[in-house]
């Protein structure tokens, strides 16, 4: 079985600097580079290099950077054969500032990514028979998500959301998820309620099944994750580790969660992997280069177990 994913593909160009700069001023940055992103891209890299078999669709632009994407993906074994070049526009870009503190604030510029359309769906549609589960985010066209999550769960294949960037979600589109995973910030936005203590997440979690949602995972960074399944609301400590980069780190749990899923594991199981996954990228630098090889997630819990 396949882990299906469809999605962002960008490339991400990071700066350092000690602190964002205020309006108006000028400051030093301590480095610059650029490294394949895109949460689609990232997630797709995430699963594949914590063991899953992975599809990815996505499209890129007639630039440069469209090559480097693209080979991004299949050094990590993620097949891109539905990857779609836009010779037109231009690739996905995000601007990305990381400061001292481990905190980033990034814009992104769609590019090719916009260019997806419900039509691009049947391609990747062709895999869902033999698909667990189709990874979904919000860099791309709405309706193009839309149309997959209706495809898949048609499919009997789950699907797992992550609503990022943070908007009001359509019901047509919430009607056919199974697995929604916002961190705090976008839970507010999706509810409307804050999710800063265990007290309101609980009160997230229960908005968003009362929305249809049959399984919200609440990201809360370290101070762990919150999750809901069979009529109980649990919780889940973040691992402690040095952190030194987030970004991607949702993009890792997602991944990470979809390839232990797709081998079949608990909900709690799969949720614990996913923390190991992403508890490991914040250690290191970049997206998709952060993210950890199965052998390596496996080590982490094992040495958390003792």
């Amino acid at each position: 079985m396949t882990v299906a994913v469809l999605g962002s593909i960008n490339m991400d160009m990071v700066t350092r600097v000690a602190a964002v700069p205020r309006p108006g001023q000028t400051v030093a940055g301590e480095s610059f580079a650029m490294t394949p992103g895109g949460k689609g891209a990232n997630q797709a890299v995430a699963a594949a290099r914590a063991g899953a078999s992975v599809n990815f669709m996505g499209k890129v632009g007639g630039d440069l950077f469209a090559s480097e994407l693209i080979s991004s993906l299949r050094t990590a074994g993620v097949n891109s054969d539905c990857v779609r070049v836009e010779s037109k526009t231009s690739s996905g870009v995000a601007a990305i500032t990381l400061t001292k503190d481990s905190q980033n604030s990034i814009i992104v510029i769609p590019g090719a990514n916009a260019m997806l359309v419900v039509q691009d769906v049947d391609t990747l549609a062709e895999f869902f028979p033999f698909s667990t589960c189709l990874l979904l985010q919000l860099e791309i066209p709405m309706d193009v998500n839309i149309k997959a999550a209706r495809l898949a769960h048609q499919a009997g294949v789950r699907v797992i959301l992550d609503p990022a960037p943070a908007t009001v979600l359509p019901d047509e589109l919430l009607v056919n998820v199974d697995i929604i995973t916002p961190n705090q910030s976008e839970a507010k936005t999706i509810t409307g309620l804050d999710a800063n203590t265990y007290k309101q997440t609980n009160d997230v979690i229960a908005r968003l099944v009362d929305m249809g949602i049959r399984q919200p995972i609440i990201k809360m960074g370290q101070h762990g994750v919150c999750w809901y399944e069979d009529g109980k609301i649990k919780s889940m400590k973040a691992f402690n580790v040095d952190v030194i980069d987030t970004v991607a780190a949702g993009d890792a749990f997602n991944g990470g969660l979809a390839a232990a899923l797709d081998e079949h594991k608990s909900l709690d199981s799969a949720i614990m992997f996913a923390q190991a996954t992403a508890a490991i990228s914040v250690t290191r630098y970049g997206a998709q280069q952060a993210m950890p090889i199965k052998n390596e997630i496996n080590a982490f819990l094992a040495t958390r177990d003792k």
